[in-house]
């Protein structure tokens, strides 16, 4: 046979040659047959159609999420703002979808029910309760996800005042991520000037693990005349005394030195 002979096999025609291709004693006679057996080497090439894998594709590096760089792009553009926020005379350019989305006091008042009682058809809302410093703080975070705002602040008695007025926003405004971010802030900064003050805001905006902070703190002994001394003790004691009667009961079951509890009682009386 011609070693360069091919033949392209298929369904329809599966076979090629003669059916009575050499006889059996030719084939014997020339030495092909060994033992019973006639052997025959063939090439076969299959072709096919070529099959790209995973393997073979160019590996590509996912580019990182921009979606919040393009949200704090947004942030104070005028241009495609469409609503503003007055706070004490102070304007802030905002987007409705972007509030709504942060904040659901912000939806209500910018689609649902409440939208009837303020300016928001016209393009206006004003904000009481708030300092701008605070507000801006606040929307900062709506946009950004992070508390960048306050990076500026110098002093630590200032960034302590200014995360507690942002933890009451926030849970003004029902921004749940900012509010549990400011009250791990506040149990990292506690001290002696204003662990009365932030207990009291603690309990009044319902931040249990601050809470809990704060009446550890208390518990120490060794700083209770220095808290009893502040400010924040003094006006704690005139505008919450039913909590004042609480937080004793719990501070006097966590004191490890039950002798130092009269006379902290006396004192407290005076």
């Amino acid at each position: 046979m011609d070693g360069s002979t091919s033949r392209v096999f298929s369904q329809a025609f599966p076979a090629w040659g003669h059916l009575r291709f050499m006889r059996r004693r030719e084939l014997e006679e020339m030495g092909f047959v060994r033992d019973d057996r006639l052997t025959i080497e063939c090439v076969v090439n299959v072709v096919l159609d070529p099959v790209v894998t995973a393997g073979d594709a160019p590996e590509l590096d996912h580019p990182p999420s921009n979606i919040l760089g393009h949200l704090a792009g947004l942030l104070g553009d005028k241009g495609t703002a469409d609503v503003t926020l007055v706070v004490r005379g102070e304007e802030f350019a905002a987007h409705r979808a972007v509030l709504a989305m942060r904040s659901p006091v912000f939806k209500a008042a910018l689609y649902g029910p409440m939208k009837e009682s303020t300016d928001a058809n016209a393009g206006r809302v004003a904000i009481d309760g708030v300092e701008p410093a605070v507000f801006r703080a606040l929307l900062h975070f709506i946009y950004t996800d992070t508390t960048a705002a306050m990076d500026d602040l110098d002093d630590d008695d200032d960034t302590a005042q200014m995360i507690m007025h942002l933890l009451e926003a926030a849970d003004r405004y029902d921004v749940e991520r900012l509010k549990l971010i400011c009250e791990l802030m506040l149990c990292k900064s506690i001290a002696v000037d204003t662990v009365a003050a932030t207990l009291a805001m603690a309990d009044q905006h319902h931040c249990q693990k601050l809470k809990e902070a704060c009446i550890e703190f208390l518990a120490t002994s060794k700083k209770m005349e220095g808290v009893m001394e502040s400010q924040g003790y003094k006006k704690m004691k005139l505008s919450c005394p039913s909590f004042m009667v609480d937080l004793w009961e719990i501070i006097g079951r966590k004191m490890t030195s039950y002798s130092v509890i009269p006379n902290i009682y006396a004192r407290d009386k005076d």
